[in-house]
């Protein structure tokens, strides 16, 4: 089993005592309570009015993977809207829940995860990239959100990357080379995350800045920002992207994440800290969907090439 520890620093952190329906952090509470009852209503068969969304944050450019978290096709699998690289269930976790924006998908067990397959829309090659998600954890340990991690060099070398909450409660990066640098970032400064609220945590990367690896929770970015410039080379593998854990053939213990997940996104450039902080202050209106860039299905070929 590969040994992926990152080194952490000493952290407080609270429990949550409401892990399902976590408490709200601004002044969207209303709205998000109306979510629920149009959510437990539908459960019962009732008639609800839709949530509108006339506040939502325009959707900023280079989108490449959006996974809503809304909806669950037949119980295996949840969209993703920008180019169908829809994500596979594993376990039982529980879905329909109470999210920041909408709905979310809950992973309680470790066996909860999810799998989206190997695309360019997900790899970050030599390029600039943002990852976000609206997370909620319990937690007092190291979690995933995204893990897109391969063994090369005939199983010596692991390659790729991997976003998580370290101890449970503060954004982190690693990126890992082809030729065995390891590159390991934890955000201080930030707001803790393991709190019961939803918050939105970020990391983007402009490859070329001594100072652009940034890591972020409701838009508030960490003390200092991070120099990404010693790994410009290629980062592009064949695996499949994990959500809530680890390659479990990588790790078996998979750093799981328990919480929810909700509007996990991807873009091909690093946004800028006033981009994040308008998607944080939509709140439960999110980013609006009506100009989302559509592309070709994904290839299930390795490569992760388009069709």
């Amino acid at each position: 089993m590969t040994d992926i520890t990152p080194r952490h620093s000493p952290s407080s952190a609270r429990s949550t005592l409401d892990q399902l329906r976590p408490a709200s952090a601004g002044p969207g509470a209303k709205l998000r309570a109306l979510g629920l009852v149009a959510t437990l209503g539908a459960a019962l068969g009732l008639a609800t009015a839709p949530h509108a969304h006339a506040i939502c944050a325009p959707v900023p450019s280079a989108l490449s993977a959006w996974w809503k978290m809304d909806t669950v096709n037949f119980g295996v699998s949840t969209p993703e809207i920008v180019a169908s690289n829809h994500a596979t269930i594993f376990g039982n976790p529980l879905t329909n829940v109470l999210g920041q924006v909408d709905q979310s998908i809950y992973l309680n067990i470790s066996p909860d995860y999810l799998v989206a397959q190997d695309c360019q829309t997900v790899d970050i090659g030599a390029g600039d990239f943002t990852m976000m998600a609206w997370v909620t954890t319990p937690q007092l340990t190291t979690g995933t959100m995204l893990s897109k991690l391969e063994l090369t060099g005939g199983g010596s070398v692991l390659e790729g990357y991997w976003f998580y909450l370290s101890q449970g409660n503060l954004p982190a990066f690693q990126a890992r080379t082809a030729g065995g640098g390891v590159f390991n970032y934890v955000a201080f400064g930030t707001p803790q995350v393991n709190d019961g609220f939803f918050h939105l945590v970020a990391v983007t990367v402009d490859r070329n800045s001594a100072q652009g690896l940034r890591l972020s929770v409701d838009g508030v970015e960490s003390l200092a920002p991070f120099n990404p410039t010693a790994w410009q080379t290629q980062i592009q593998t064949n695996a499949d992207l994990f959500m809530g854990r680890i390659d479990p053939t990588i790790n078996a213990g998979g750093f799981h994440m328990t919480g929810n997940l909700d509007e996990v996104q991807i873009y091909k450039r690093a946004l800028s800290l006033a981009e994040i902080q308008a998607i944080h202050a939509a709140g439960p209106d999110g980013v609006c969907t009506d100009r989302v860039p559509r592309m070709r299905s994904c290839s299930s070929s390795g490569g992760g090439g388009m069709q």
